[in-house]
């Protein structure tokens, strides 16, 4: 995660992330790397991409693969909820 994600944990009450701040992921099969995602909270709203383990892009921007799902999380993430 990046720095804006770190600090907007440590901080106060949120109802959105800040711009800039970036997360990163990867998925595994076994010990194998087989997925990267990362996604990017821009002035317009969060960029998606993926990738795979050689590389190749999946995704990006923001499609509904991507939308549809984090539509759940807290301004659109998952992983983490916003701090309260």
């Amino acid at each position: 995660m990046s720095d804006e994600i770190a600090a907007a944990l440590g901080g106060g009450p949120l109802t959105a992330w800040p711009v800039r701040a970036r997360i990163v992921k990867d998925a595994f099969e076994g010990d194998a790397v087989t997925t990267v995602a990362a996604m990017e909270k821009r002035a317009d709203g969060w960029y998606w991409a993926e990738w795979s383990a050689d590389g190749d892009a999946k995704y990006s921007g923001a499609p509904e693969l991507c939308t549809g799902c984090h539509a759940s999380g807290g301004d659109f993430v998952r992983a983490f909820a916003l701090p309260e």
